[in-house]
């Protein structure tokens, strides 16, 4: 009896679908003769097509779109032209997809290809009546130094100078060292020292080395420099700086390798510690994001891969309108897709190989405006708007949940500045250097802006206030795969100076995901009994130079292992007082087991792996120690320690873990005296 119920059911189910397919037919075929749309594409208009996925995308079969193209219709017969000028193999597979993203740009891909996406719009000041959805937008020039791009950038700074946060750097003092531009077209620039002009401004340059050593000044050098630099002495992408300060009547531009003796450690400490304040205090900043490096102009003509198609669209009352086709500009700027927690990147641009520089992070989050020369057009923000503005359209913002401007982030004071603080880490610590004793000098500007918000001391990249919260930063291992090959690399140490508690002793992505979460109690079982830090003698924000901390906190031993080769994030953490397994535990990067010299067997010590590591790569097993930091809510969180292989007296961090209070019973763990972290 249940079966034919059940039969019954379905065939009750299946006259419905039935019933409804018609009936949208009939409607679909009543309403083609009542407006004269295409059977296939309905004039592109994707409410009223009923083949319409929710979500808003229409695929259309392209052999379908030929047919009613050469049939007259002529929203397909653009679809035909335009792929027909596509390379071969762009536009794979039989299915066309259709979409108005986000309410904004018709959007054009194609199966099995779908990284390559184009949208259609129509010139600004032109409509075409039966295709109101249609939006209207402006193109990037063909070259970076047109006249209609410092028209642009000029536009911008007029409208930023109204923002009551940014209009304190028209005229400011200048930096210590500057290059005097001179008038336009004098092939001649200078460095000047203790310039006093308070009624100038001045430009910053932002730009990649790129391996390549620019031309520098130095001890030897400076007097010559003071004297006089020759135009074509000078590497393309700091010509094409005074360029663009003669266009924009700036006399003075500060570029560092030209304003800092390079040789010079104290001068490059001392001038190092005033980033935050050069880069906020300049009158532009201009982020040179398509030189690889200073050899490589970025006042050039742009990518034709960015550049808009022209067409010429007919409608069926036989009128012609121009309209534009190119790549989606929305892929320029979202630089993330995944959504969860961690996922959030509106303030981690990527504008090309700048982008992924760890000074140049600071550069830009501490500017006041700042205007991006990118392959794909000039990108403007500033601290007072929270948009972001492209040269194609400079009235109206590009989409929050695409990008916001990471000068306005920076700017506004959060109610939970060390929350805000920790959002900076993590877009901050997966950022490429050069040399790796910059870790901290690199954001060392943004931290001593941040200082005068906190009022706290500044412990290698952590605040003494929060400490405890600060402790639980954690490996970001999303993408890490713990069962095959890694589509990011793990965290790598690095050999700075930093001490092993720092976020700074790693390079690569970091998160405070726990951390941040709100909770409303909080208990903290671990007591500090002594910290230092040796840092610059210039300056508490520049390289650590070694580090300590001492705690007084329960602590349980613990045996950490893994069956399987240590290159992949697969470790078992297991509580030998409790006899508890704890599956929340997250090593700070690849770890492995170290044997004394000579030896291969026994005990070990389990440590951080490096790039160039002579340790043990099979499985591991060894003795770690679980110390007790904090519980939020109903979590409990623990540092996981090792014995330093350099001094066994002392421990390091090599992971952080976290488990339910129910399954750990704090008040029955023995407290550790004098726990020395290093």
């Amino acid at each position: 009896m249940s079966d034919f119920a059940d039969l019954k059911e379905d065939v009750a189910e299946a006259a419905i679908n039935a019933s409804r397919n018609i009936s949208n037919f009939v409607k679909r075929q009543y309403r083609l003769r009542l407006t004269n749309s295409c059977r296939v594409c309905n004039n592109f208009n994707l409410r009223g097509h009923d083949k319409t996925f929710p979500i808003g995308r229409l695929d259309l079969d392209y052999e379908d779109v030929r047919s009613t193209a050469q049939s007259g219709c002529p929203y397909c017969a653009l679809m035909v032209t335009f792929i027909d000028q596509l390379p071969p193999g762009v536009a794979r597979g039989r299915q066309v997809m259709l979409e108005y993203h986000d309410n904004a740009f018709f959007e054009m891909s194609f199966a099995y290809n779908e990284s390559v996406k184009f949208e259609i719009f129509l010139p600004p000041g032109v409509q075409i009546p039966s295709w109101p959805q249609l939006r209207n937008s402006g193109t990037i020039a063909p070259h970076a130094g047109r006249r209609e791009c410092f028209e642009f950038i000029r536009r911008k700074i007029r409208d930023c100078e109204n923002h009551p946060e940014c209009n304190g750097t028209s005229y400011s003092l200048l930096p210590h060292r500057v290059l005097d531009v001179g008038p336009p077209g004098d092939k001649t620039v200078k460095i000047v020292e203790n310039c006093k002009d308070e009624g100038q401004r001045y430009i910053a340059l932002s730009y990649c080395w790129g391996g390549h050593l620019p031309l520098r000044s130095t001890t030897s050098n400076i007097s010559e420099m003071k004297k006089g630099i020759a135009w074509n002495e000078l590497p393309r992408v700091f010509s094409d700086v005074v360029y663009v300060a003669w266009m924009l009547g700036v006399q003075y531009v500060w570029i560092d390798s030209l304003c800092i003796l390079q040789d010079d450690k104290d001068d490059w400490e001392i001038e190092a510690s005033k980033m935050a304040e050069y880069y906020s205090q300049a009158h532009l900043v201009v982020a040179c994001s398509t030189s690889a490096n200073p050899t490589v102009p970025f006042l050039a003509r742009r990518d034709p891969y960015w550049l808009p198609l022209n067409f010429k669209f007919k409608d069926k009352a036989g009128a012609s309108h121009d309209l534009k086709i190119q790549r989606v500009r929305r892929l320029r700027y979202m630089t993330y897709t995944a959504l969860d927690h961690n996922r959030d990147k509106v303030h981690e641009h990527d504008f090309g190989l700048l982008s992924k520089r760890a000074w140049v992070w600071q550069e830009n989050a501490l500017a006041t405006r700042i205007v991006h020369y990118t392959s794909h057009g000039l990108v403007f923000e500033c601290k007072g708007d929270i948009g972001v503005y492209t040269e194609e359209m400079p009235d109206t913002p590009l989409p929050l949940d695409w990008i916001q401007s990471l000068p306005h982030s920076f700017a506004e004071h959060s109610d939970d500045s060390y929350k805000q603080w920790h959002e900076l880490v993590k877009t901050y610590s997966s950022r490429d250097l050069t040399f790796h004793a910059d870790k901290l000098p690199a954001i060392g500007g943004a931290a001593a802006a941040m200082r005068k918000i906190l009022d706290s001391d500044y412990l290698a990249g952590l605040w003494r206030k929060n400490l405890f919260n600060d402790l639980l930063w954690h490996a970001d291992t999303w993408g890490i795969e713990k069962t095959g090959a890694f589509t990011q690399p793990p965290p790598t140490p690095l050999d700075n100076g930093s001490p092993s508690w720092s976020w700074a002793s790693l390079n690569g992505r970091l998160s405070y995901q726990f951390a941040d979460e709100p909770c409303s109690t909080t208990r903290v079982f671990a007591t500090v009994r002594d910290l230092q830090v040796e840092t610059s003698k210039h300056s508490e924000f520049g390289q650590c130079r070694g580090g300590y901390i001492v705690l007084s906190a329960p602590a349980l031993r613990a045996n950490l292992s893994s069956t399987i080769p240590s290159g992949y994030y697969n470790y078992h953490l297991y509580h030998v007082e409790s006899r508890q397994t704890i599956p929340e535990s997250i090593a700070d990067t690849i770890l492995e087991v170290a044997y004394p010299e000579g030896e291969s067997e026994g005990p070990g010590t389990i440590r951080r792996a490096g790039p160039n590591s002579d340790g043990y790569y099979g499985g591991i097993q060894g003795e770690i120690l679980c110390v007790v930091l904090q519980q939020r809510g109903d979590t409990i969180f623990t540092l996981l320690l090792a014995r330093s292989h350099i001094d066994p007296t002392s421990f390091v961090r090599i992971g952080y873990s976290r488990v339910d209070h129910a399954k750990l019973d704090v008040s029955r763990v023995s407290v550790m005296e004098n726990i020395v972290i290093r």
